[in-house]
């Protein structure tokens, strides 16, 4: 199975560790659904490119391995319940083009290794409570056309943007 879509459903309980064994999947979509619990180790899940598990109750902590997800184009946890600190293994997704985290609990500083995915066009991390600066390593990704933080408690000197052209949201 290469496309598993459940979304908008009214399915309960937690994502089984048995999505681990879809190795042929790129797409995994569960969002918009009643589903709670951690969100689940698929390091092994090499060739999934759209996670899409936004709008449920998940109220685990991102887990280190989600950087074993090399072939991760959009990654959608937004309107959970996530907390803890945002991986630096993100970093590793380099062919990552949209990360929407928004309207969680997460906690910590924004990973300055996500200066390493020059493919992203979309950082979506508003309310949350994401503290610390703005890396300055954001300037860099010169792909990257949307940029929100809005609603943390970031604080510090704005790094230079002049520098990111297709930049149309900050």
């Amino acid at each position: 199975m290469t496309y598993l879509d459940l979304s908008f459903n009214q399915l309960v309980g937690t994502i089984p560790t048995e999505f681990n064994l879809l190795t042929l999947a790129t797409t995994l979509n569960v969002e918009t659904n009643q589903l709670h619990g951690d969100v689940p180790d698929l390091h092994s899940l090499t060739r999934l490119q759209l996670m899409q598990f936004r709008l449920n109750s998940l109220n685990g902590t991102i887990p280190n391995t989600v950087g074993q997800l090399n072939s991760l184009v959009q990654l959608g946890l937004r309107n959970n319940q996530l907390v803890g600190t945002l991986p630096g293994s993100l970093g590793d997704l380099t062919r990552l083009q949209i990360i929407g985290l928004r309207y969680n609990f997460l906690t910590g500083t924004i990973p300055s290794s996500l200066g390493n995915i020059q493919t992203l066009t979309q950082i979506c991390m508003m309310a949350n409570k994401l503290s610390g600066t703005i890396p300055s390593v954001i300037t860099t990704i010169t792909a990257l056309k949307f940029f929100n933080v809005n609603g943390n408690e970031m604080s510090g000197s704005l790094p230079e943007i002049g520098s990111l052209p297709s930049l149309t949201l900050l």
